[in-house]
């Protein structure tokens, strides 16, 4: 992995986050691009994007239908080929219990429709009250709602940065998930200052790295 990045890399992260941009941001659509990214866990993007269609072709995208018992069967084999299917499956009804007794995503549509000025204040009320939202997929969510200041710290980021000399613990999802509050906020301001150097938002920065690295950036081209 090259540790520079070229103008074509971040022309790259723009289009890769403008294809996952909500427009309008709205709690109708919040929601199903909440699902799409707990899909997103651990999962390759074809796969994440075939299940996420087929969820939305079943109508499973919305929390009632979610919860519903008599769609279940349904759900679980919209869910069968993607990787940690029960967990995801727990994940996504969790968050879809949270989504109907919360006002999150009324909050989100709010404040994305006044400057997007409380998107830490969110991302931390996702990361500590919506189950199964971590950092990550928080702040990928939203990156989707325009809040291009947060930084998904994912496994090409932290690659990234190694080779670019800092001591970072490079996980696999096997024996090292995830990290905390404490352990994200840190590689984020690392992100967020390496994007002033190229003169960009940390979001596209973030995106340009997974878009240089990963395979499946090539779904964003076609």
């Amino acid at each position: 992995m090259a540790k520079i990045l070229t103008k074509g890399d971040l022309e790259l992260g723009k289009t890769i986050l403008e294809c996952e941009r909500i427009h309008p941001v709205s709690e109708e659509k919040i929601f199903p691009k909440a699902v799409y990214w707990i899909l997103s866990i651990g999962e390759k993007h074809e796969k994440q994007a075939i299940t996420y269609h087929t969820l939305e072709h079943l109508r499973l995208l919305s929390p009632e239908a979610v919860l519903d018992e008599n769609l279940l069967d349904e759900f679980s084999w919209a869910m069968k080929r993607i990787r940690f299917p029960n967990h995801k499956m727990k994940y996504i009804r969790g968050f879809s219990g949270y989504w109907l007794d919360s006002d999150i995503g009324e909050k989100i549509e709010e404040d994305a429709s006044n400057g997007h000025l409380k998107g830490f204040e969110l991302r931390e009320k996702l990361y500590h009250e919506a189950p199964g939202i971590g950092m990550k997929c928080a702040s990928c969510l939203l990156n989707s709602c325009g809040y291009d200041d947060l930084v998904p710290i994912d496994l090409w980021v932290l690659r990234w940065l190694k080779e670019n000399g800092y001591e970072v613990l490079v996980y696999d999802y096997k024996t090292n998930g995830g990290f905390d509050l404490k352990k994200y906020l840190p590689l984020e301001r690392e992100i967020s200052d390496f994007a002033k150097k190229y003169n960009c938002p940390p979001a596209v920065f973030q995106a340009a790295i997974w878009g240089k690295s990963s395979d499946q950036s090539k779904y964003y081209l076609k």
